[in-house]
């Protein structure tokens, strides 16, 4: 089989993660006996290197319906176009349980999200009823903190997302938290705490303080701590809200009742998304989410041995 891997949806700065993971779908590929078809292409420019042409292809991230920068552009381009032909893209992504330990500094025992056509809830991990033993491993190697569902809270925790993140697909967060915080308003008098993403602290906290909404702001300390402090954040919690954030499912792992407002949110089966009950939340039991988790979350050195592809290849 030959199998496209595209470039041109990872940045240019040709370091990270993503980057190396580009190169373990390589190795892992050619391991079972593929060959690989390399499309270099331009991430940071308007040029592309063209529609896939073979049955399945690898991508980084997704491009929403209305992504139309280069990089997320080439990547609504390529999955569009594989749709079309009723073809197959593998896409990945990280981020999930990254406030246990699921960051860079773990090397290539770090995990990312896998799935046909979409990294997002709306993606085909192949992982329906899946056992308990990925999940476990998981927990163990992370050490991740699992607990049960919190009854007891002081604050609300409003974790907001940047407008070019493509899992917001081009919606204002600013204008998604003022309108989140309205309706929250209608239900409790608890105070709502704001935690922007890392990558827009000084423009959201610019933006929300400007608008004048009523919440208190997250204790910001040092920025090289901030991206992985979630957990600290949540430690009086009574409940976590956001639009579709893999923090959510870092949230609902740690026992916050979690508020998500967009069906892609990997935290949907166990989150609330009715904000009137957010001072009688659901806590329905996640055992099944977290195991069917465990098998959509893979290592790099389990794509460059192929064991990912092989799972995938079954079904293209």
């Amino acid at each position: 089989m030959k199998v496209e891997i595209f470039r041109n949806t990872v940045k240019r700065r040709g370091v990270g993660h993503s980057y190396d993971m580009l190169f373990a779908w390589k190795k892992g590929i050619e391991a079972v006996g593929d060959q690989v078809i390399w499309r270099e292409g331009k991430p940071d420019v308007a040029e592309w290197c063209g529609e896939p042409t073979t049955d399945c292809c690898i991508m980084f991230g997704y491009g929403g319906k209305t992504a139309l920068n280069h990089l997320k552009g080439n990547r609504r381009k390529i999955r569009e176009a594989q749709e079309a032909r009723g073809k197959k893209v593998i896409t990945y992504d990280g981020g999930l349980f990254s406030s246990f330990n699921n960051n860079p500094a773990r090397g290539n025992k770090l995990v990312f999200r896998i799935a046909f056509s979409s990294p997002m809830r709306n993606g085909n991990f192949l992982n329906a009823d899946s056992p308990a033993d990925r999940w476990e491993k998981i927990k163990k190697n992370y050490n991740i903190d699992y607990r049960s569902w919190r009854t007891q809270g002081k604050h609300i925790l409003l974790c907001t997302q940047p407008q070019d993140n493509w899992s917001m697909d081009q919606m204002c967060p600013f204008t998604w938290a003022e309108n989140t915080v309205q309706e929250i308003r209608k239900h409790t008098d608890r105070p709502i705490r704001l935690r922007p993403h890392p990558n827009h602290v000084d423009k959201c906290f610019f933006e929300m303080k400007k608008r004048n909404v009523d919440i208190d702001y997250c204790d910001l300390k040092e920025r090289s701590v901030f991206r992985w402090n979630f957990l600290e954040e949540c430690q009086d919690a009574w409940a976590m809200v956001t639009h579709n954030s893999t923090a959510s499912v870092d949230s609902a792992t740690y026992g916050i009742p979690t508020f998500v407002t967009s069906d892609l949110a990997m935290s949907y089966p166990v989150a609330n998304t009715d904000l009137s009950k957010i001072e009688s939340p659901n806590m329905p039991d996640r055992d099944q989410w977290l195991n069917d988790l465990g098998y959509a979350n893979w290592s790099m050195h389990e794509v460059e041995n192929g064991t990912v592809w092989r799972r995938f290849r079954e079904h293209i």
